[in-house]
């Protein structure tokens, strides 16, 4: 997902950054691309695990048991011993 993410950004940024240089200019492109990375600075911060010293497994979360799924998962057994 954030590949997407990813590829949509870098589709529409130089667009709307074409468009908004028109508008605002040098100066004002510049300053909405501060906001952003800011932003993104931010939640970074707020939002992100302190990783420090601390394994894969201590950060993952179990999750929970999918319903609809069973456990033994016989076509993947099936397919490795054929």
């Amino acid at each position: 997902m954030a590949s997407g993410f990813g590829r949509v950004g870098s589709i529409t940024a130089p667009l709307i950054i074409g468009a908004l240089s028109a508008s605002v200019g040098f100066a004002g492109v510049f300053g909405l691309t501060t906001a952003v990375l800011a932003t993104g600075v931010i939640v970074t911060l707020v939002f992100a695990l302190s990783t420090a010293e601390r394994s894969l497994e201590e950060l993952a979360a179990p999750l929970p048991p999918d319903p609809g799924r069973s456990d033994t998962n016989d076509t993947e057994q099936g397919a490795l011993s054929s």
